[in-house]
């Protein structure tokens, strides 16, 4: 899933709150049960727990998160972090912090001899970057708004920046590679799928059917986000998914970027959703045009959600954004059919080869074929707080910013109540 999105451990994702229904198009046979890609097998589960602006890493049990070693002092360097290929060493930025003359610096955690290696500088823009990527045992890649830096881990030292001349929406891992999607900075327009590789090569193909990138008012001025596409990456096949709002698939085979485009008929179920409105306008940057996310999970299909946004008046005649759930939708790659499993959701979790999104005050998991695998229920509980997966573990965050971990496979909480990391492992490495 482009996870969500370029987020680096614990990642919020909002689950919009409704009733569950499950329908295929009006020209699609039923999903046939199809065996999909669950978690990868977990490796070791590390927790960052802060004190003030300083960090401390150490090992947890996934089932409770109980410490099983000794923390390790991380200091400021614990904003971002990726593992190495091989899931011994860790690397870590500095964040924000209140002492403005502290810049950018990464350091590499040796998680065998619990040793902090020396600091080193990476570009200023490193405070907002987007992902940090490590792709080969002599290079990180570091993705911020609108360039990559890449960086020597090794020789501690920046060996290039490389401008992408645009925005970034969206970044997913294929193997040594990074996929980007990316938008105009400046309008909307064209979205374009890049590949950059370890040593910041960049090769673009631009998808003309699918818009993307920021609107502004009259004098120039950001007036809020436009449309934003959804990606989803096959690694083992090497293909991307780019798709947005009634636009068709763009399936980019990474190898050569070709393109071909696959248009979606619209589900049924989709007819006559309500409207939600959340938020007023002139409190937020206005977000207008469809947003769409993607999740690739495996077996050939593809998971879609998101949400149209808009801004009208509320009903005291106060500007307001208004925000439709997309729904979550099923495609099989195979033949391009689509099927609805819940109207009424815009964010979803692939969790050990189930859809987890939210149902009025409970979570539920979904198979792809729409079958419900559990509904979990609990006071507290938040549907719009799901953390993170870890194999068969699920972390949903309760009203009391504290962390709840269910079984994927039951629904079963099975510890509840444990203060709130940021959760790292190397099975889920960036």
């Amino acid at each position: 899933m482009t996870v969500p999105r370029a987020a680096l451990a614990g990642i919020a994702l909002a689950l919009t709150v409704g009733t569950v229904g499950v329908s295929a198009t009006a020209s699609s046979p039923p999903l046939a049960r199809t065996e999909v890609r669950g978690a990868p097998a977990p490796g070791p589960l590390y927790a960052i727990s802060w004190q003030g602006e300083a960090g401390t890493l150490a090992r947890v049990e996934p089932a409770t998160l109980r410490r099983t070693g000794r923390p390790i002092a991380l200091g400021r360097f614990a904003a971002g972090s990726a593992f190495s290929p091989d899931g011994s060493r860790l690397a870590l930025t500095r964040g924000p912090t209140s002492k403005p003359a502290l810049r950018p610096a990464l350091r590499v955690l040796d998680l065998r001899t619990r040793r902090l290696g020396p600091a080193f500088a990476v570009p200023p823009g490193g405070f907002g970057h987007r992902m940090i990527s490590w792709l080969r045992p002599d290079r990180i890649v570091l993705v911020r708004d609108d360039e990559l830096a890449v960086i020597d881990p090794v020789r501690r030292k920046v060996v290039r920046n490389v401008s992408l001349a645009a925005s970034v929406v969206a970044v997913e891992r294929a193997g040594d590679s990074l996929v980007l999607l990316l938008a105009p900075s400046d309008r909307v327009g064209a979205a374009t799928l890049a590949v950059a590789d370890a040593d910041g090569s960049v090769r673009r193909v631009v998808l003309s059917p699918i818009p993307a990138g920021f609107r502004f008012d009259e004098d120039g001025n950001p007036s809020g986000g436009g449309p934003t596409p959804g990606l989803a990456v096959d690694p083992e096949a090497g293909h991307a998914y780019v798709l947005g709002g009634g636009t068709p698939v763009a399936d980019v085979r990474l190898a050569d970027l070709s393109v071909s485009l696959h248009e979606l008929a619209r589900p049924v179920s989709l007819l006559g959703r309500l409207r939600n409105w959340v938020e007023p306008a002139a409190h937020a940057k206005r977000r207008e045009g469809p947003q769409r996310e993607a999740a690739w999970l495996g077996g050939g299909l593809l998971a879609i959600t998101g949400s149209d946004e808009s801004v009208g008046t509320d009903v005291r005649g106060r500007p307001a954004q208004r925000s439709d759930p997309a729904g979550l939708h099923v495609v099989d790659t195979r033949n391009w059919t689509t099927h609805s499993l819940n109207e009424s959701a815009s964010a979803v979790v692939p969790a050990d080869g189930a859809l987890v999104t939210a149902a009025g005050e409970a979570l539920i998991a979904l198979e792809p074929d729409g079958a419900r695998r559990w509904t979990l229920t609990a006071s507290g509980l938040r549907p719009d707080g799901v953390l993170w997966t870890h194999g068969s573990f699920l972390y949903v965050q309760r009203e009391s910013r504290t962390v709840a971990v269910v079984d994927t496979r039951t629904g079963t909480v099975l510890t509840d109540r444990v203060r709130a990391t940021t959760l790292l492992s190397p099975a889920g490495r960036n």
